[in-house]
């Protein structure tokens, strides 16, 4: 992929009170009732934050002695950066690469350990750097994004066999939220950017990358100092897109870049990439600049002191990051805003489930002070039911491939029992069933003929998947946008009772980790009652369903 030449980015140094007025005349916040609330928290959290790489703290000590002491699980990935790009006062650095070590999902570690929950979020990155006058080299966290959630108001794409351990990611309990903002799921990679002023002269570094992968640079340049091994290949092409939108914007970056700075926010994007696909039509990106999109989801943040329990999950609330994001140039997802009454919520889950061409929301749940308290996902039967069919055309190409065997008969009998155990999990009609098992029998036969011809590869389902469907749905005369006529207006469904019909006795499992130190908010995992518990959807079938790209979840 061609990426821009070197394009300035504006890396003036501006302050704060810029920053904010700029804000302040620019932003709309559709809250009325919450007035200047949101410069109250930029307010506290920059007077409270250090723009500058900071000397190592007994925090950040302990923080790195806490990682060694789990490093069964977690593994913590140094990697030099070409020291040009560091300034001439800093003789050398790295940045560390936190994250998970294991084989498969990493569910079941998260599920049942509350340190690495609060701890360890998906996408944290450690910055050293040795200066020339100094003694001692300088540590500090990069960049921390969002810690993991679940779903369990819909379809979690790694969950198979725990109907309530979303529950276990909540810091309150879902009813003790008085809003939830509701944001459109994006159908791409998670990518993060951070921003730090490395001494002695505020030389602004970027520090951004993938889920897992993460780089410092300033330029194009900079980032093909990292060279062309394959660790790299998802993170660099993401920081490319980075430059290249921060590029065209009005200011080129620097309101961004300084803000990012002086908060030490995390933002948290999702990257749309036209040469890798997996459920929504991308299409319209093929005539944008790398063929990718930057979409903005939220700004994080680096706890003030882990051994506390964590009392908000964001930086800020969604909303609010949301529209300050495009005060400052940036492209991002939809929300809507709801109160958290269970019949709002039940019209709003129906509205989510029969959406077309959508992946589906993730919502936040806010509690009276607007402290994001718990994620959630709920996706579409669209979104579920398409990625189902995905999963099993795969291996069928993939055997035609490798030997010539192309068993049609038998993958369309695993994508009915498939689609039936859909029908159960999220409840819709045997009209619609029907209409779907009909749609997944004729594009199987559709891509077996491709593939016998030699015009359809199993790389093609797994990048250009949902320009195959369409291309399919163009050519037999069929269309996928059927679910609404087909639903009972009469017979008004009840979403949230569904996921909370089934009581489920909570308890803590006897392994779970536990910080050692009193709670200031009692945790759900607590429960010692009966409660009503929200069910997320166990996979039935006995194939594997697990997603080979690094689509995010």
């Amino acid at each position: 992929m061609a990426y821009s030449k070197d394009n300035s980015l504006n890396f003036d140094i501006i302050s704060w009170d810029i920053i904010s007025n700029y804000l302040k005349e620019n932003i709309e916040i559709k809250r009325n009732n919450q007035n200047d609330h949101w410069l109250q928290l930029l307010n506290e959290r920059v007077a409270n934050s250090h723009r500058e790489l900071a000397p190592s703290t007994p925090a950040i000590n302990n923080y790195m002695q806490w990682i060694r002491s789990r490093n069964k699980n977690i593994k913590a990935g140094p990697k030099t950066i070409p020291s040009s790009i560091l300034g001439p006062k800093i003789n050398e650095g790295e940045l560390i690469d936190v994250r998970i070590s294991c084989r498969g999902p990493d569910d079941k570690l998260y599920d049942r350990d509350e340190q690495l929950r609060q701890r360890l979020p998906r996408g944290c990155t450690l910055i050293q750097c040795k200066l020339k006058d100094e003694a001692h080299p300088r540590l500090d966290f990069g960049l921390f994004a969002l810690r993991k959630f679940s779903g369990g108001l819909g379809d979690d794409d790694d969950r198979e066999d725990d109907n309530q351990a979303w529950l276990r990611y909540f810091l309150e309990h879902p009813r003790t939220a008085s809003q939830i903002i509701c944001t459109r799921k994006i159908n791409g990679e998670a990518c993060h950017l951070s921003c730090i002023s490395l001494p002695p002269d505020n030389r602004l570094m970027l520090i951004a990358g993938s889920k897992n992968v993460h780089l410092c640079f300033r330029t194009h340049s900079d980032i093909s100092m990292y060279g062309n091994e394959s660790t790299y290949n998802y993170a660099s092409s993401f920081c490319h897109t980075i430059l290249d939108t921060l590029s065209c914007m009005p200011d080129q970056g620097t309101m961004l870049l300084n803000f990012l700075s002086l908060t030490r926010y995390t933002a948290v994007f999702e990257i749309l990439n036209y040469s890798h696909q997996h459920i929504v039509n991308l299409s319209y990106l093929k005539n944008e600049k790398n063929r990718s999109q930057l979409k903005f989801i939220t700004f994080s943040q680096v706890p003030q002191d882990f051994e506390q329990v964590v009392t908000n999950l964001c930086a800020l609330p969604p909303d609010y990051a949301i529209e300050i994001a495009r005060c400052l140039h940036l492209s991002t997802t939809d929300y809507d805003i709801i109160e958290n009454q269970s019949h709002i919520l039940n019209e709003y889950l129906t509205s989510i489930k029969y959406r077309h061409e959508c992946e589906g929301s993730v919502l936040y749940f806010l509690n009276k002070n607007d402290q994001v308290i718990g994620l959630l996902k709920k996706k579409t039967i669209w979104y579920v039911t398409l990625r189902a069919i995905r999963e099993k055309a795969r291996p069928m190409i993939s055997g035609w491939e490798k030997n010539h065997k192309l068993d049609l008969s038998e993958t369309i009998d695993k994508t009915t029992r498939r689609l039936n155990a859909i029908q159960k999990w999220l409840g819709f009609s045997n009209e619609i069933l029907n209409q779907w098992k009909m749609l997944a029998g004729q594009f199987l036969k559709w891509l077996a003929e491709g593939a016998k011809k030699k015009l359809i590869t199993r790389i093609d389902i797994s990048d250009e998947y949902p320009m195959l469907w369409s291309k399919f749905l163009g050519e037999t005369n069929n269309h996928d946008d059927f679910m609404k006529q087909m639903v009972d207006k009469n017979d008004e469904e009840d979403v949230w009772k569904q996921l909370n019909e089934m009581k489920i006795n909570e308890q803590k499992p006897k392994n779970e980790n536990k910080i050692n130190h009193a709670r200031k908010t009692k945790q759900p995992s607590d429960l010692e009652y009966e409660e009503d518990i929200d069910l997320a959807l166990q996979d039935l079938d006995d194939d594997n369903n697990k997603d080979d790209d690094d689509e995010e979840n």
